[in-house]
């Protein structure tokens, strides 16, 4: 498919498998400019901002290969179904690309996105802002840090944000609510998946996982509802 950009249907759904990265990568980047996102030059200012040892901000990754794609996005908040007055937490946000896709095809459905890198935070929670995405909450934090609350949520998405220890000690945190009620993990990456996997089968042998071909959703028990 081409990878035309059509602000009347910004995140359109489009089947994995029938596009090229390339064409996704692409899309998202014409998306971004049309959000008002100002990547590069937040990317660009990263490097004056210190650096905690042992902590993984994946800095001069390129921005394209550090977030996920438009298409992938609304491909999950199609599978997952968030309805309104329930939250979406994305563990290492970015530009926090899934509140926007949330806003039009999920309304009502609050967000919260953790950030560890300031720049990104600030620039994504400006375009939140600038776009009146209500229910939307960004923090530049360290989510993985045992000092940090995660907020309470039915969806969760996890794209290899940090260590693996950072990404066992989060889950930690998402299974001490998924006691109180049923929550769904969208992981993305080979560390997120191989630790849901390897140490957390509170998650992967509860419910059948779906597995695609970047990500797969996890669920603790029935579908959150």
């Amino acid at each position: 498919m081409k990878p035309d950009f059509d602000p009347r249907d910004p995140f359109p759904l489009v089947e994995p498998g029938t596009y090229t990265l390339e064409a996704a990568k692409t899309h998202a980047r014409l998306c971004d400019k049309w959000l008002g996102l100002r990547v590069a030059a937040a990317e660009a200012s990263i490097d004056a901002e210190p650096r905690e040892a042992g902590r993984e901000t994946w800095i001069g990754l390129d921005a394209q290969a550090l977030q996920t794609t438009y298409f992938e996005l609304r491909y999950l908040v199609e599978r997952l179904a968030p309805g309104a007055g329930q939250r979406m937490v994305d563990i290492g946000s970015g530009y926090a690309r899934l509140a926007h896709v949330l806003a039009r095809h999920a309304p009502g459905c609050r967000f919260t996105g953790y950030e560890i890198v300031e720049a990104r935070a600030h620039e994504s929670q400006r375009a939140a802002r600038e776009r009146g995405l209500e229910g939307t909450e960004i923090f530049a934090s360290d989510v993985a840090a045992p000092q940090v609350p995660l907020r309470d949520a039915e969806f969760y998405f996890l794209y290899d944000f940090g260590s693996r220890s950072d990404i066992d000690a989060t889950l930690d945190k998402v299974r001490a609510h998924a006691q109180r009620h049923p929550v769904a993990v969208a992981a993305r990456g080979r560390s997120s998946r191989d630790a849901i996997e390897r140490r957390h089968p509170w998650l992967s042998q509860i419910v059948a996982p779906e597995h695609f071909p970047s990500f797969s959703i996890y669920r603790s028990a029935a579908t959150p509802g």
